[in-house]
């Protein structure tokens, strides 16, 4: 890979670092997905930087173009992580609606416990 595709990769990857640190400072982004940002930046970084680890990436993912390996590379750690969100999504919504379905039977058993009052009563009083 040629230089300035190197340091153009690289000053992406200390971009986003520098963003997920920022999100973190302000406690925007959980610790673990900062950590997993940062990781698959440095990551990043490192293949495309060191001449070794790219050739070894080149090999194990066989594209007609070295440079097509890192794609297909970042394109399969986006798809993983999206596949992760997609669980944690679908737990938090599993457990909204345990919890919106226990607000409306304390709901219901609340006014099953409330005295029933008699419409006359409450005609006459205004309510």
């Amino acid at each position: 890979m040629n230089l300035q595709a190197v340091l153009a990769i690289n000053a992406i990857g200390i971009g986003i670092i520098v963003f997920v640190l920022s999100l973190l400072r302000r406690q925007r982004l959980h610790i673990g997905y900062g950590a997993l940002w940062i990781g698959a930046s440095v990551l990043g970084m490192l293949v495309v930087s060191a001449p070794p680890v790219f050739r070894l990436v080149t090999r194990v993912i066989p594209t007609s173009l070295p440079f097509q390996a890192v794609v297909v590379m970042a394109l399969s750690f986006i798809f993983i992580v999206l596949i992760y969100f997609s669980v944690q999504l679908s737990a938090l919504l599993r457990r909204v609606t345990d919890i919106a379905q226990h607000i409306g039977i304390s709901e219901l058993e609340a006014k099953s416990q409330a005295p029933e009052r008699n419409p006359v009563e409450v005609e006459k009083r205004g309510e």
